[in-house]
This record gives C-alpha cells, sequence and structure tokens, in this order.
C-alpha cells in the first residue's frame, strides 16, 4: 500500500499508521486490483478508513466495485470518511458515489523552516491564572 499511496500524506493515512490499526478494522481487496480499511463498530455508520488502487489500475472501475461490494457486505447503512483525508484526494471519485461532503472538514497547513524567523531566545512570561 505505501508504494502506491499519493506523497506527503498526513500522518494518519501513512502506512506506519494503517499497520497499527487494532481487530475493528477490516481490509479487503479485489482481485488485488483495490483494497480498503473499514472499520465498522456496529453502530450507525461505517468508517472508510483506506481506499487504495495502484496507479496503474486507476480509472478501470476497481474502487468502485470493491466499495459496491463492502456496501452489500456491511448493509443498508450510511458510510462516512474522516475529515483527515486531503480535500483534493478522489473527492471527484467519491462525489461520483453518492457521497457529500460534512461540515466537518480539516484544513491542512504547512510552514518550511525558511519562511520566517522562529524565536528560541528563552522562555516566555508566564500570565498569573485569574484569582
Amino acid at each position: 500500500m505505501a508504494a502506491e499511496a499519493e506523497p506527503d500524506l498526513p500522518w494518519q493515512l501513512a502506512a506506519e499508521t494503517l499497520a497499527a490499526y487494532g481487530p475493528s478494522v477490516g481490509g479487503y481487496h479485489l482481485e488485488g486490483k483495490a483494497w480498503a480499511l473499514v472499520h465498522d463498530p456496529g453502530t450507525a455508520a461505517v468508517v472508510l478508513q483506506v481506499l487504495i488502487v495502484p496507479r496503474a489500475q486507476r480509472r478501470a472501475g476497481w474502487g468502485s466495485r470493491l466499495l459496491r461490494a463492502l456496501w452489500l457486505r456491511h448493509g443498508n447503512r450510511p458510510w462516512r470518511i474522516p475529515a483527515r483525508v486531503p480535500e483534493d484526494l478522489g473527492a471527484g471519485f467519491f462525489a461520483g458515489l453518492g457521497f457529500e461532503r460534512s461540515r466537518l472538514t480539516q484544513l491542512e497547513m504547512v510552514r518550511s523552516a525558511s519562511s520566517g524567523v522562529i524565536d528560541v531566545a528563552g522562555p516566555r512570561p508566564h500570565r498569573q491564572p485569574p484569582p
């Protein structure tokens, strides 16, 4: 999975993080051409933790077919994708399958070390808590 993942993903989607998921997360694949990690807590919503389709197999329907098979497996329940998935990653794909943007989103920001001065001159004055 790590070899096919997009570069610079949030740490929550890094291969090392995904490998540490426990038994409540099921791993699925479709003919070795699409993989998914799904958390089904047995409550209202099923959570799609990750969906990976190798670059050579993308836009051939493998991801869609795997998700449809998983929908059948998990019954008529709502699905959600956590806000840790970058907005530009698969938004059109998921919208085409009927997913709707949730009100909870994530803003990912980056600051390079060369973009400004970092003051490490010493301790800052502490505020006293109100009485």
